[in-house]
């Protein structure tokens, strides 16, 4: 099959939805997973997110990069959105004792509103480990001198977890990370 055949690996305008076409959620999540969204993107996009796609003249659709970008925008804000009204994350960023913290958190959350891939955000329930913890210590002056040696444990493996999941996390801190120099 040429290059826009089904079944071809260099498609990069999906087919859905008609006659012997998958159905346009399949589609969207097969091109999300081509992209390099990550599993819990691939099953949380919604086709209604994204946007009017093209007709087909003898029935269905055309799904393009774009729209799988639009849907996981959506996403990422419904995400961005479920994680910042949460107390423990209101908790966290009204802390005087964080705001060099807190500074690139937003910076990171407000990147995943693009729907990039190098935004996703985890779910609330994803990181509900991490900011269950973060609860814990939300009036602490210093958290890493009161944070006791088992939360230390839960975090690491929460943070562990996470960044397993959503490595766009990890190149986001390492690009706000100063380098040494020698």
């Amino acid at each position: 099959m040429g290059p826009q055949g089904l079944g071809s690996p260099f498609r990069k305008v999906g087919e859905c939805g008609g006659t012997n076409q998958p159905p346009c959620k399949e589609e969207l999540k097969r091109m999300a997973k081509k992209e390099g969204y990550n599993e819990s993107y691939q099953n949380s996009m919604n086709v209604s997110n994204v946007g009017i796609m093209k007709s087909r003249p003898k029935g269905g659709y055309y799904m393009s990069p774009g729209h799988v970008r639009r849907a996981a925008a959506a996403e990422s804000k419904k995400r961005n959105k479920n994680i910042t009204s949460h107390a423990g994350y209101k908790a966290f960023t009204s802390n005087p004792n964080a705001t060099g913290v807190i500074k690139h958190v937003e910076s990171f959350m407000k990147k995943g509103d693009t729907g990039d891939v190098r935004g996703q955000i985890p779910t609330l329930k994803e990181a509900s480990g991490l900011v269950d913890i973060g609860l814990k210590y939300t009036n602490s002056k210093n958290v890493m001198k009161d944070i006791s040696s088992i939360d230390k444990i839960k975090a690491a493996y929460h943070a562990a977890n996470l960044a397993r999941k959503y490595p766009n996390i990890v190149d986001f801190v390492k690009s706000r990370t100063p380098k040494k120099r020698r």
